[in-house]
């Protein structure tokens, strides 16, 4: 009990400071983020968000069994995948004798560690009188580390129990006081994030939530596959050899094994699950910034975009082998000529920045202040344009296997594989745009016991027949390059958009400069002559009213995806 004793005064002043830092803490965004933490990449977080950066860390434990490329491999990777290991640990604790009073879900608690280091913790759930079995979540240090929790347990082959509790020792909870515990390191020791959450749980936060649902892009998902779980159905039919059930984009792998599902598996948990989750918690941070306008806040909104930013980056960001979607988008870029300026190198990332890299974090630091300030439309609209910029290293994935599956000399299982996967992953966006397009890919890039035929110069008009319903343009995306001639490879080359071609979208010559001012001279003439019309009608009969479904129309027609209402973007006004 001694040592619990040395470091109670250090609980004291914890539980004393950060509802002063509150009282006093009037200040500005910026200056609250003056406390100093690390940096992810080019954005510095307003929040701890180190239990949310350690989820690729779940992803290399999963490529790691994946790679052994045996049953028990695959059996370990899906118990990773389900249970997880190194983001939101927490312990189930059994006090020797039940609570004396009712305790709060984030009272903070203090124990000591296996290593002997003080163990801080926070109550997950509230607990009335006599209850013995309580739930505490593991606590980071509010620093500048980024560090994984040193409890690493959940599904993990090699736990790590250094920062886990004693298993019979005692804990100060805030508030009460000391109380005996006992408890299983192996057992309960558990994580509430997991890979698989993100899916099973996506209904619930992006579908039937009570802020803003349903979310648009999960919609557009959940409408092509017709399933809540479209993730976890894909990434379970692939690591067990099986078959999807889906409305459209079905994928079979009964033919595929070895590396080919490995793959699948390990890209899958990012493009398909992490991919979804960054949206979720954007789209969190603007329905909760909408929310303190009206209601009582929720919660710090940016925070939410901290969140974002971190399951887009992971805790290895600056690791070349790194998974996330920070890195794909950054490898993506040298294939398609799309990479930035050296002078443009994002710092703490690779050694080389993508321009969707480049964009994308200035458009989180923007969202991120804007957010702090309550500028929730003006979020919204940065929002939008970051998930557009996120549909551009998927496309570019899909083209690239679609080049490479169309020359039969060089074409494997592995291609197929990967290139249904990069399809998956987007194909609900061109569906949104168009059914027949949609069709046409998921053709090509199928995931079959069957090679299908692969015509590249198809595959490319159908997605580039859809950049501008994205949001996107030809330059965006780039085209196939070889990096040893420095040139395009033939066919693959970037189309043209509309604007920079000389042509409209029908691919129809532009019109001739006196052709375009005799239409003009036509239609002002005209346009004078209806508004003489509607002056002389106003006058004798009044203003009529425009119907309903005419001004629907009519505001529908000038909205873009960077002009939604808040209603269209699944965010309650």
């Amino acid at each position: 009990m001694h040592e619990m004793k040395s470091i109670l005064p250090l609980l004291v002043l914890g539980l004393v400071l950060p509802p002063l830092a509150s009282a006093v803490g009037a200040g500005t965004a910026n200056q609250r983020r003056r406390l100093d933490r690390a940096k992810i990449s080019a954005y510095e977080p307003d929040s701890n968000v180190d239990d949310e950066l350690a989820i690729d860390l779940d992803v290399l434990a999963i490529s790691e069994q994946l790679d052994r490329e045996s049953l028990t491999g695959f059996v370990t990777a899906e118990t990773i995948y389900s249970k997880g290991g190194h983001s939101k640990p927490y312990a189930v604790v059994n006090l020797k004798n039940g609570l004396a009073k009712a305790i709060l879900a984030g009272t903070t608690c203090l124990g000591t560690s296996i290593n002997s280091q003080a163990a801080k913790m926070t109550v997950m759930h509230d607990y009335k009188i006599g209850d013995n079995q309580m739930e505490l979540a593991y606590d980071y240090d509010d620093d500048d580390s980024h560090q994984a929790s040193k409890c690493q347990v959940g599904g993990l082959v090699d736990p790590s129990f250094d920062g886990c509790l004693r298993e019979d020792s005692d804990i100060y909870i805030a508030t009460d006081g000391t109380y005996d515990y006992f408890y299983n390191k192996t057992v309960d020791n558990k994580n509430s994030d997991s890979i698989q959450r993100f899916s099973l749980d996506a209904k619930q936060h992006m579908a039937d939530c009570t802020m803003g649902c349903p979310f648009r892009e999960y919609t557009k998902f959940v409408t092509y596959y017709g399933d809540y779980e479209y993730a976890n159905s894909w990434l379970i039919a692939a690591l067990n050899e099986g078959e999807t059930d889906f409305t459209h984009g079905d994928a079979d792998w009964t033919s595929f094994a070895g590396e080919s599902l490995s793959l699948v598996v390990e890209q899958g948990l990012v493009y398909l699950h992490v991919w979804m989750k960054v949206i979720q918690k954007m789209e969190e941070s603007i329905a909760v910034c909408l929310q303190c306008y009206s209601f009582v806040c929720p919660g710090n909104p940016a925070h939410y975009w901290d969140e974002a930013v971190a399951y887009y980056s992971g805790s290895q960001v600056s690791n070349e082998n790194s998974t996330m979607l920070y890195y794909l988008a950054d490898i993506r870029c040298a294939s398609f000529n799309t990479c930035a300026s050296s002078s443009q190198t994002l710092e703490g990332g690779s050694s080389w920045s993508s321009n969707v890299n480049v964009e994308m974090f200035k458009l989180f630091n923007e969202g991120r202040d804007l957010l702090s300030e309550r500028g929730c439309d003006a979020a919204m609209h940065v929002k939008n344009r970051i998930i557009q910029l996120m549909y551009i290293p998927l496309i570019q994935g899909a083209l690239r296997y679609a080049h490479i599956n169309a020359d039969d000399e060089v074409y494997t299982a592995r291609h197929q594989a990967e290139g249904a996967t990069f399809a998956a992953a987007i194909l609900p966006v061109i569906h949104n745009c168009s059914i027949d397009d949609a069709f046409e890919i998921h053709n090509a890039l199928r995931a079959s016991d069957d090679y299908p035929t692969v015509d590249y110069g198809k595959v490319k008009q159908a997605f580039e027949r859809n950049y501008e319903c994205m949001g996107l343009t030809c330059a965006d995306i780039g085209g196939i390059f070889d990096e040893t001639k420095l040139e395009y490879r033939e066919g693959a080359e970037p189309c043209k958009d509309a604007s920079t071609s000389g042509s409209n979208s029908s691919g129809r010559k532009g019109l001739d400069k006196k052709t375009s001012r005799v239409i003009i001279i036509i239609f002002v003439g005209i346009g004078l002559a209806m508004a003489i019309v509607m002056i002389v009608v106003n006058t004798n009969f009044g203003r009529p009213k425009s119907s309903t479904i005419e001004t629907e129309m009519t505001d529908s027609s000038r909205k873009n995806d960077l002009e939604l209402s808040p209603e269209e973007n699944g965010v309650m006004s």
